[in-house]
């Protein structure tokens, strides 16, 4: 491992590397870089083209495979340096903001080399950091699943609890007009009855009236046929006392 600690420059040098290593991790310490950063890597400071690689970041500390084939590299006769350019990205832009020099201390090729290939680490090191942004992405919306499952609760704890009172004053109401309505029924009864009586003694004192005028016309009647019976009998008092006296 080759470990780079950056102060308040932009441009470091760090040695170690030998031509013919491979599996070798560079270490960037000092800068506060994202948890995934683009790093490039090549055999010029200028120029040509360079080949991409991510460093993820844990503990303040982002570390990054090099190239294997930068570190075989059967050009040259002698030593040589690699370049890494530290390179950060946003939504809208990307830009480099730190350089890294490595020289390489050139040296024979090994007999019956063999190493990883470059591509597979490249695909471990991007199947890593996409496998841990998952798992971040995944806490963050389930944290935030949570939190609106706990706001929702609440809300509907409090709608709850509204309801509930709302239902018992409407029962509280209902019961109050339970019982005006039973003494407005009772009050209508009354009354019906108070009628019914009021009506049944007309009905009687209009029968009985009935029956007294009855009673008096008879009576009326019996006085005035005893009358005419006494005029009679006065009349023939009356004409015997005459003959009397003739």
């Amino acid at each position: 491992m080759i470990i780079v600690d950056f102060k308040d420059e932009n441009y470091k040098s760090v040695t170690g590397l030998w031509q013919w290593d491979y599996g070798q991790v560079l270490r960037i310490q000092g800068l506060n870089l994202p948890k995934a950063v683009e790093i490039h890597f090549s055999l010029q400071e200028s120029g040509g083209e360079a080949k991409k690689r991510v460093g993820f970041t844990k503990d303040g500390a982002t570390d990054v495979v090099i190239p294997e084939s930068m570190l075989e590299n059967e050009e040259p006769l002698g030593n040589y340096d690699i370049f890494a350019f530290i390179y950060l990205t946003d939504d809208t832009s990307g830009q480099t903001e730190y350089k890294i020099c490595m020289p390489v201390k050139a040296r024979p090729k090994p007999e019956a080399f063999d190493k990883p290939e470059d591509g597979e680490i490249f695909r471990e090191a991007i199947k890593a950091v996409n496998n841990a942004a998952d798992r971040a992405e995944t806490a963050e919306k389930q944290a935030g699943e949570y939190a609106e499952q706990t706001k929702a609760d609440a809300i509907k704890t409090g709608e709850d609890r509204t309801a509930i009172a709302e239902m018992v004053e409407s029962v509280s109401g209902i019961g109050e007009q339970v019982e005006t309505v039973k003494e407005y029924k009772e009050q209508a009864q009354t009354a019906a009855t108070n009628a019914l009586l009021s009506e049944q003694k007309s009905e009687r004192a209009k029968e009985l009236t009935l029956q007294a005028q009855a009673g008096a016309e008879t009576m009326a009647d019996e006085v005035e046929q005893h009358a005419l019976e006494v005029a009679g009998d006065k009349s023939e008092v009356e004409r015997l006392a005459t003959g009397v006296v003739s």
